[in-house]
């Protein structure tokens, strides 16, 4: 049987465990014997850009390989074969066993608590860091006077979920300013020191493990060992750290981690982690209530929330298997740390600005930040992001993240797998040219 033909049978036929476990082993022999390069070619092989379209900003929705959306497609082809069945081996496994008795969100759990070092009991998968943070910020006991801890770096969303949270209890958020340039990790733990020793009232910290609009790599566990001394409980922002740095969450002082699978580890959108240390087990629950609302465990709480896609999470298996058959996590930084560093320096370069002043070890491996040019057509404002981001790809193709703090635009660019040298050059003459600034 041609290898067209397999993947035909496989389409049309049952996706069971087996078939599952098959067709993971199937693309991994077909990637081990095409032996595809990082960069063009690899996007070529295994992702569905357009040939106008160039992304320099995965660290937001990210690209989705080709095997993981077959699978994914075959995965919605068999719920809608039998759609009433589907969801009842969800909701009444007792009534509607699935075949060998497997439990796809279970797997997923196992799979990903694995990758991430965790025990699978303490971790959950939800659609997205966002979910996360609300589904932990909405079920803590937070009365009036009690503040949350969250600082200038933190993600818009995170904000005002705090922000919502505060006007719900009654309790306060206190900002922490962080400015920069950061010498080193010392002034970043000073300044967390600071405000705990200020606001004697805090009783949660959200930590970011990689700051969203300037992709700092904080001393997570140095802050968080802090907190935990001071008797803090401890939410981590780890929206952009599966895939992009090793983790070991049962080794951290942290109360709850929360990370997407679908930014840097190559999983369908609407895939990411809730991990809840035992001791805040009988607390957290979805925050969607729902018919498992008051079930005893987190998984039963947190496994079938109505008709929400759970595919992304069946998903995950597949998409952790992709990132270890390019060479697990150090040749995947190895690759794109040299390509992310090259791309700041010669952005920085081109465009006579300079890079976010940090230590290198506080660099995010995949991502970096470079200023951008002043002009007055687009003045240092957080509205001129999304308008030189509209600019830059009307112009050119080109995908760009730009964000503003410390009174400057600043191009917060992304290095993954399918990226080469061409798409940075790409986005330096865009902005070059869209500020009509001469080269």
């Amino acid at each position: 049987m041609k290898p067209v033909e397999v993947a035909s049978s496989v389409a049309v036929g049952i996706f069971s465990a087996a078939g599952l476990v098959w067709g993971l082993q199937y693309y991994s022999r077909k990637r081990q014997a095409a032996k595809k390069a990082f960069g063009r070619e690899l996007r070529q092989a295994e992702y569905c850009f357009a040939e106008d379209f160039c992304l320099c900003n995965n660290g937001s929705f990210a690209a989705v390989p080709r095997p993981i959306l077959q699978l994914q497609q075959r995965l919605i082809a068999e719920r809608e074969r039998k759609p009433a069945l589907w969801y009842r081996r969800q909701y009444d496994p007792k009534w509607f066993p699935s075949e060998g008795g497997h439990n796809r969100y279970a797997q997923a759990v196992m799979a990903v608590a694995e990758f991430v070092g965790a025990k699978s009991e303490n971790l959950v998968l939800v659609e997205n860091t966002t979910t996360g943070i609300n589904c932990v910020l909405q079920n803590l006991p937070l009365t009036k006077g009690d503040k949350i801890l969250l600082t200038t770096h933190g993600y818009g969303s995170f904000i005002k979920t705090v922000q919502y949270v505060c006007e719900k209890t009654g309790s306060e958020a206190v900002v922490l300013e962080i400015p920069v340039p950061i010498e080193s990790e010392d002034d970043i733990v000073k300044l967390y020191a600071d405000a705990l020793e200020q606001h004697s009232n805090i009783k949660v910290a959200v930590i970011d493990h990689i700051t969203c609009p300037s992709a700092i790599l904080m001393p997570m566990e140095r802050l968080a060992a802090l907190c935990q001394q001071k008797d803090v409980l401890v939410l981590v922002d780890g929206a952009h750290a599966p895939g992009q740095v090793p983790l070991n969450l049962e080794q951290l002082p942290v109360d709850f981690y929360v990370g997407n699978l679908h930014k840097w580890l190559f999983s369908p959108r609407g895939c990411a982690l809730l991990w809840v240390h035992p001791s805040h087990h009988d607390s957290i629950r979805h925050v969607i209530t729902s018919h498992s609302t008051y079930a005893p465990t987190l998984m039963e709480r947190f496994c079938f929330i109505g008709t929400r896609d759970n595919i992304p999470y069946y998903c995950a298996t597949a998409a952790i298997k992709f990132h270890h058959d390019l060479g697990g996590l150090e040749a995947i930084t190895a690759y794109n740390a040299s390509l992310c560093g090259w791309a700041a320096d010669m952005l920085a370069k081109a465009w006579s600005t300079e890079q976010l002043a940090i230590p290198a070890h506080m660099r995010a491996p995949f991502m970096a930040i470079v200023a951008v040019p002043e002009t007055d057509a687009y003045p240092a404002c957080p509205e001129s992001c999304g308008k030189l981001m509209g600019a830059v790809f009307s112009h050119s193709g080109v995908i760009a993240a730009f964000s503003h703090f410390n009174e400057r635009l600043w191009c917060r660019l992304s290095s993954h797998v399918y990226n080469c040298q061409d798409d940075y050059y790409k986005l330096r003459d865009a902005v070059l040219q869209v500020m009509q600034i001469d080269q």
